[in-house]
């Protein structure tokens, strides 16, 4: 929250590379954060194989350089961990990841909801309550300072 806030209204640009590592319908049913990019986890290893022209063509956005710093999500953070690791093993610095996933951003962006896991050509769960994933507000201010330790903000 705290980057979009001061980053010019939007997560990519100057701020961050934000990158959603769900799968595609996961992203289309249940929201997604704004500005963020998209490149499943399943489709990481093949991405980190390719060069920079063939990375654009085919996700539709730069591959990440470690000048800007890189924010991984997924639905609980476990995907995001998983790529963070590949990414980590293939060079780059310090890959983040966002605390508990698109429910740490649902509570602020009613376009993003929650939802239980399920298997891909499954049936898709009801989006859950916010409440009922997170049993407490997040603090803004921890979350700015937290930004600020990690050199996302200044």
């Amino acid at each position: 929250m705290a980057l979009q806030e001061r980053g010019g209204g939007g997560l990519t640009g100057e701020s961050a590379l934000v990158l959603d590592v769900r799968r595609r319908d996961e992203r289309t049913l249940f929201g997604a954060l704004p500005g963020s990019e998209h490149l499943p986890c399943e489709q990481l290893p093949r991405a980190l194989a390719m060069g920079a022209e063939e990375w654009g063509s085919t996700f539709r956005f730069p591959r990440p350089h470690d000048e800007l710093p890189l924010v991984l999500y997924s639905r609980d953070e476990a995907r995001a961990r998983w790529a963070a690791q590949l990414l980590l093993d293939h060079g780059f610095e310090s890959p983040l990841v966002l605390r508990d996933g698109v429910a740490s951003w649902a509570e602020w962006d009613a376009g993003v909801r929650v939802y239980a896991a399920y298997a891909e050509g499954g049936a898709p769960p009801e989006p859950v309550a916010v409440r009922e994933a997170i049993p407490t507000r997040a603090d803004a201010e921890a979350g700015y300072e937290e930004a600020v330790r990690l050199g996302l903000l200044a």
